[in-house]
């Protein structure tokens, strides 16, 4: 919904919203907002948080036609006024609530030309505390770093990524280069997302944390190398045995270690 698009809705001589266009404007659904105010119908009075018509008062509201689009089955209606728009906005707490609340005070329910010095002042203060609520839900949506458990599955990310890169933890490759390549891993990462550790990473950037080690690779130099040195094994290999098929590569790898640790003290 445009917000400038909103269809005024009178009622008692002041501006109102139905429960439909409330839901649209703080980005819910209409059954959110009929459960906030179920849930919390003890704040809400009747003829200043909301208005309820049916009956008579619901068939003069169809013979003006304000709300076009009102179902004939209907059998009765909630308007909403400021201070009911208020009360929902805190019920959702969320950032973009607040701030189509004061777009509503300031555009929709009241003009400044029209208010009171008292009035205005009112205003002011609320523009004031929700500025410095929507201030606070920003911080601690950058501030929230990552929990223990989602770090724990970022380091496994990682590690999948590494093992697939070497071919598994047997390799000589992975003997050789691993912690090299985690290192670069993990500099690339703080880099990228400008932090200290990975574990500083804030949550809601979580997935895209996740994202990003899993398409990570390292430079084509390192991916040269490890391709050489391997090349260079399987050959060491042939030297004891004939016809060492993939299989039986990896198998010799798993099962003969002193092998791949004789290779490794030839090369250095």
């Amino acid at each position: 919904m445009k917000l400038e698009k909103i269809t005024p809705i009178e009622n008692n001589n002041q501006r109102v919203l139905t429960t439909a266009q409330i839901a649209e404007a703080y980005g819910t659904s209409a059954i959110s907002i009929s459960n906030n105010f179920n849930r919390n119908k003890g704040r809400y009075i009747e003829g200043e948080h909301y208005y309820l018509l049916k009956g008579a008062l619901l068939q003069d509201l169809r013979a003006i036609h304000q709300i076009d689009e009102l179902p004939s089955n209907v059998g009765k209606l909630y308007l909403w006024t400021e201070k009911g728009a208020l009360l929902h906005a805190k019920s959702l707490n969320t950032e973009k609530a607040w701030e189509v609340y004061m777009y509503l005070m300031d555009f929709y329910f009241r003009t400044k030309s029209a208010l009171s010095g008292e009035l205005q002042k009112s205003l002011d203060e609320a523009h004031g505390d929700i500025a410095l609520l929507l201030d606070r839900i920003g911080y601690l949506k950058h501030s929230t770093t990552v929990a223990v458990g989602e770090q724990e599955q970022l380091r496994l990310a990682a590690r999948l990524n590494i093992l697939t890169l070497f071919g598994g933890k047997h390799t000589v490759s992975y003997r050789l280069y691993s912690r090299r390549v985690y290192r670069m891993l993990w500099y690339a990462y703080r880099k990228h997302f400008r932090l200290d550790s990975y574990r500083n990473t804030p949550e809601y950037r979580f997935s895209e944390g996740m994202e990003f080690i899993r398409a990570w690779e390292p430079g084509k130099w390192t991916r040269k190398a490890i391709k050489s040195i391997e090349k260079d094994f399987y050959n060491f290999l042939e030297t004891f045995f004939d016809d060492v098929d993939k299989d039986g590569y990896k198998k010799l790898l798993a099962d003969c270690p002193a092998i791949v640790e004789e290779f490794i003290n030839a090369i250095r």
